[in-house]
């Protein structure tokens, strides 16, 4: 019991403490780096990666914890040169905050980055002659409003080719497919546009259809 107590009253010191935010597009790869990497981390002993509010453990002394995460999550991840969290192929389950953690002298001493992921993921759904593009961004309580464009115009109500409807996280635009393959150029200037709280992007369909 006293032992307990002793290790309930070491202080722990936060050297620093540093913050990203970062909107990525599902599918797509993100790199996170560890700033102000230490001169002895470079093999990663002393650097961990933490993910969410819990701090589950990513990566411990350079080796990956599957413990607390899904497998499909623990596939798509990898620790790159300077102790660099990489996700590949990036789901809405990916979304939220990461920390890279280097501890100094003792393990009493950290210092932490720490990173906000955002993901904007656009589908498409197709009807007998009406095509549907949606875009959302996650985690929902990061954003401020999310809209398709149309060459990178607001798109108005009357608008006879596209209908677009937008909640604060999400928004819709449909087409005929037959007005799409009279106007098939212009429609690769759909874009659908994120606004979080603290920073904004454009993603654009990889492909050159809309």
């Amino acid at each position: 019991m006293s032992l307990h107590l002793l290790l309930l009253l070491i202080p722990f010191t936060v050297l620093a403490v540093q913050y990203s935010y970062i909107i990525v597009r599902a599918g797509a790869e993100v790199t996170l780096p560890c700033v102000n990497l230490r001169d002895d981390h470079v093999n990663c002993e002393a650097t961990d990666w933490l993910f969410s509010d819990s701090l589950v453990n990513l990566f411990v002394n350079r080796q990956l914890d599957r413990s607390e995460i899904s497998k499909s999550k623990a596939d798509r991840l990898r620790l790159a040169a300077n102790c660099f969290l990489v996700i590949r192929e990036v789901t809405a389950e990916d979304a939220g905050h990461y920390t890279c953690r280097q501890y100094g002298q003792t393990a009493q001493q950290y210092e932490d980055h720490l990173f906000t992921v955002s993901v904007v993921n656009v589908t498409e759904q197709k009807r007998t002659d009406e095509v549907t593009l949606s875009c959302s961004l996650s985690p929902s309580g990061t954003c401020r409003e999310v809209k398709w464009l149309f060459m990178n115009m607001d798109v108005t109500e009357n608008n006879k080719d596209l209908k677009t409807s937008q909640s604060s996280c999400s928004a819709t635009v449909s087409f005929s497919k037959s007005h799409f393959d009279h106007q098939m150029k212009n429609y690769s200037s759909l874009t659908c546009k994120v606004d979080d709280e603290r920073t904004s992007s454009r993603k654009q369909r990889d492909d050159n259809r809309y």
